[in-house]
């Protein structure tokens, strides 16, 4: 049985070393984001939803630059706003479809532009509608009176 063994060619170090200082360097951001600025991700969650419309909520991170708002269910992922007022915790959603379920993604970034990327989702869906609805009249009977 042969032991196992770092290999000892100078082009095999190498390689090696540079994988070790990519790793190394991404943990670095992580961890430089995540425990120099106090904060890992602003948990979040929705409120007052209706079938058109909604209101996310966030919890406000001292240290934080800016925060990013992502659109990832239905369809792709997509950048919805940047909000750089980091007094704002809450973004109110318009224009929602009834009936259909949504997950929304808040990231924090600091002044490096750094996140670590890992954002709570706020998930909710969308009451169906009830009733006809004419001009943003809805259940409207003519009694004839």
């Amino acid at each position: 049985m042969r032991a196992a063994c770092l290999p000892t060619r100078p082009e095999n170090l190498s390689k090696i070393f540079l994988q070790l200082r990519e790793f190394l360097v991404a943990l670095y951001q992580h961890q430089r984001w995540s425990l120099l600025n106090g904060f890992n991700t602003p948990a979040s969650d929705a409120s007052s939803v209706t079938p058109t419309g909604a209101v996310l909520n966030w919890t406000a991170q001292p240290s934080a630059s800016y925060y990013k708002i992502y659109r990832v269910t239905p369809g792709p992922t997509t950048a919805l706003a940047t909000i750089s007022n980091v007094a704002t915790n809450t973004y109110p959603l318009t224009g929602l479809t009834t009936g259909v379920s949504y997950e929304y993604r808040i990231n924090a970034f600091d002044a490096s532009d750094v996140s670590d990327g890992n954002a709570n989702l706020a998930a909710f869906t969308t009451p169906a509608g009830t009733g006809a609805s004419f001009n943003g009249w809805s259940d409207v009977v003519a009694t004839g009176r």
